[in-house]
């Protein structure tokens, strides 16, 4: 897995094979760093993210610098999971993407103090 933040990288780590990521018996969590394989939240993220894009084809870094701010469409060939995190309300985000894989922003479904807020639509 390779992430990168506004097209320049950040990590890159081994032990996530194209075909398991999607379909991980684990959740995906955005916005915080996992201690362990029961999901507990060791340092949650305390900052802003605009959107978030999970592909399984390789991009370079040009490309995601390209494509950063253009909004893409449900089924673009090869983006598994797109939250452009412009919902507004609510406890979740919804997938893009086209294969509906939304999102729960916070701990559980029901809304509580542990939940993201929303702030004005643009990057941050």
């Amino acid at each position: 897995m390779t992430v990168y933040v506004d097209g320049e990288l950040r990590m890159m780590t081994t032990g996530f094979g194209r075909s398991t990521a999607p379909n991980s018996q684990f959740p995906l969590v955005v916005g915080a760093r996992i201690r362990d394989s029961l999901g507990t939240v060791d340092a949650p993220f305390l900052g802003r993210i605009d959107e978030v894009r999970i592909w399984d084809t390789v991009r370079s870094a040009a490309e995601i610098r390209t494509w950063r701010d253009v909004l893409l469409p449900a089924g673009t060939p090869g983006l598994i999971g797109y939250w452009a995190l412009d919902d507004g309300t609510g406890p979740g985000a919804l997938d893009a993407s086209g294969h509906g894989r939304d999102l729960i922003l916070g701990n559980v479904a029901a809304p509580d103090s542990g939940d993201a807020r929303w702030v004005a639509p643009g990057r941050p």
